[in-house]
């Protein structure tokens, strides 16, 4: 094999080595994945009560939208899905399922959410490897990987006019997709390792972390607001430069904070304790 060839990074000047071979997901996995986010498409749609037509476009958006927005940004190799027809068909045969039973299709929820699961790792693995053959920098490559796992959804959830499930609280779905890309990144670019072997890692990652996030409900981090917190800071600093610039004499500080040390009513003008006589 010839020596690879290095493109530094944008950020940080990051190596990145570029391999001449091309990992793509086993054809029975890519038919897989794609049947099921077509069949996820064309669920949603005939929830939603869309016509034959619209149970296809959802279908076909689910299954196939986020390797074509990839293909789109990298403008260099052609729309994948487009020049592989039995992508297309696949993705019909899920939504024509879809649309003639829906019913005996939610029966099948728990392995459509393991298939999903793979395909998700599978797709950012494949979005990956091709935007590093690309000659993109770590950065751009991460989110191209990405976008090639979670556009299809994002695609959907904006035709039907909702808002994107990946942009809600929720488990760990999109933050998955961004682990198995930047772990892909650092197994196979940067630690060469043979790429299909990081291809098996990279899943298996990504379906334990779907996994576990769903099992014991971790979600990704939602907004927190901390302006009174910093609010405090310039007041906290302030106290604390001045702490002893303005106090009185220890003495005089000890008798008045200590209560006991208070003169008592039988005292005189001069704050003397008056003591009775023994009788």
């Amino acid at each position: 094999m010839r020596p690879a060839p290095r493109h530094e990074a944008a950020l940080g000047y990051i190596p990145i080595v570029v391999s001449s071979f091309v990992v793509a997901p086993p054809p029975a996995f890519e038919l897989a994945a794609t049947f099921t986010g077509g069949l996820y498409g064309g669920l949603r749609a005939v929830r939603a009560e869309f016509d034959a037509v619209g149970v296809a476009t959802i279908a076909i958006v689910s299954g196939l939208g986020g390797g074509m927005i990839r293909d789109v940004l990298l403008q260099s190799q052609g729309i994948y899905a487009l020049q592989n027809p039995g992508l297309l068909l696949t993705v019909l045969l899920g939504a024509l399922i879809a649309f003639f039973f829906a019913g005996a299709t939610t029966r099948a929820a728990r392995p459509m959410r393991l298939i999903d699961d793979i395909a998700l790792g599978l797709f950012a693995v494949a979005g990956t490897d091709k935007a590093v053959l690309a000659g993109l920098s770590a950065i751009p490559v991460i989110m191209l990987g990405t976008i090639t796992a979670v556009g299809g959804g994002l695609l959907r959830d904006l035709l039907m006019g909702k808002i994107p499930h990946i942009l809600r609280p929720g488990t760990f779905y999109a933050a998955a997709a961004v682990m198995g890309s930047t772990l892909y990144v650092l197994l196979a670019e940067w630690l060469n390792l043979v790429k299909p072997v990081a291809l098996v890692l990279v899943v298996g990652a990504v379906v334990l972390l779907r996994t576990l996030s769903e099992s014991r409900g971790w979600h990704a981090p939602v907004p927190t607001d901390l302006t009174h917190v910093v609010a405090r800071i310039p007041r906290h600093a302030v106290r604390f430069a001045t702490r002893g610039r303005f106090q009185a004499p220890h003495q005089d500080a000890r008798v008045d904070d200590d209560p006991s040390a208070a003169p008592s009513e039988d005292a005189g003008q001069t704050g003397d304790i008056r003591v009775k006589p023994r009788e």
